[in-house]
C-alpha cells in the first residue's frame, strides 16, 4: 500500500483516483478522502535561498510539504522539485509568492507533474469547463481567456539509467529458416587457370616452384664373402 501512495496521484481515463491508507477503524462517512500527493516544480527560486527550510516553507504555502526530489541534484536547474500533499477539493495554485525580510515579494510559477482532467475556469481537478457548475454559460471562443490553462502540466521525471539497450537482430518471418549461402565451385578451363597463376606470378613477383625429386640414399647390401676360417 505504502508503494501505491507513493505513486499518487494515480489516474483512470484522465480522472483522479484519490487514495488514503486506513487502519480499518475509521467510518467512512466521517473520514474525508480529499487530500493527494502530487509532484510540483517549483521555477526560478534564486540559488541563495533553495535551502530545505525555504523549500519546506514553498510547499506548505502549496499544501502539506512532504519532501523534496530525491532523485534530482537541487541547487542547479531552473526549477526545484517537490512532493506535497494538496487539498483536491480547492482550485489549483498557479504561483506561490513569498518575501524574506525586508526583500520584495518573489512569485514563484509552479506546475504539477501527472495532473488529470480540471477545469480552466474555476482550476478544480476533476471535471472540465463544460461540467463546471460555476461557469456552464462558456462558449468555446471564450476558453483561451479563461485564468488557468495547460501551463500548469509538467512533464513527469524519467528516471536515469547508465545500461544501453541495443537493438535486437531481426527475426526471420515465420516458416522461413535462414539457411547460409553456399558458395558453388565455378569451373574453369586450363588456359584461363594458366593466365591468372601467371598474372598472379607476375604481381607478387614470385616463381612458381617445381618440385624436386628426393633422392634416397643407398640401402648397404652385405657382402657375400665370408671371413676364411
Amino acid at each position: 500500500m505504502l508503494a501505491i501512495l507513493k505513486g499518487e496521484p494515480w489516474s483512470f481515463d484522465k480522472r483522479l483516483m484519490v487514495m488514503k491508507q486506513v487502519t480499518g477503524a475509521e467510518q467512512l462517512s466521517t473520514t474525508p478522502i480529499t487530500d493527494c500527493a502530487f509532484r510540483i516544480k517549483v521555477y526560478d527560486i534564486p540559488f541563495r535561498l533553495r535551502a530545505d527550510s525555504f523549500v519546506a516553507e514553498v510547499g506548505n504555502r502549496l499544501g502539506s510539504f512532504i519532501a523534496t526530489d530525491e532523485r534530482g541534484v537541487i541547487g542547479w536547474g531552473s526549477f526545484l522539485r517537490i512532493r506535497v500533499l494538496i487539498d483536491v477539493t480547492q482550485p489549483l495554485k498557479k504561483e506561490v509568492l513569498c518575501q524574506v525580510r525586508d526583500q520584495p515579494i518573489l512569485s514563484f510559477r509552479i506546475s504539477y507533474e501527472k495532473l488529470p482532467n480540471f477545469c480552466y475556469a474555476c482550476g478544480r481537478i476533476g471535471h472540465l469547463v463544460k461540467e463546471c457548475d460555476e461557469f456552464s454559460d462558456i462558449d468555446s471562443e471564450e476558453e483561451s481567456e479563461l485564468p488557468f490553462n495547460e501551463t500548469l502540466r509538467a512533464a513527469p521525471k524519467k528516471p536515469f539509467s547508465l545500461s544501453t539497450r541495443l537493438p535486437s537482430p531481426k527475426k526471420p518471418p515465420s516458416g522461413h529458416s535462414r539457411q547460409p549461402k553456399v558458395l558453388k565451385h565455378a569451373t574453369v578451363s586450363p588456359v584461363v587457370q594458366d593466365t591468372l597463376v601467371q598474372e598472379v606470378h607476375g604481381t607478387l613477383n614470385l616463381t612458381p616452384h617445381t618440385p624436386q625429386p628426393v633422392s634416397s640414399p643407398p640401402i648397404p647390401v652385405p657382402s657375400t664373402n665370408s671371413p676364411p676360417i
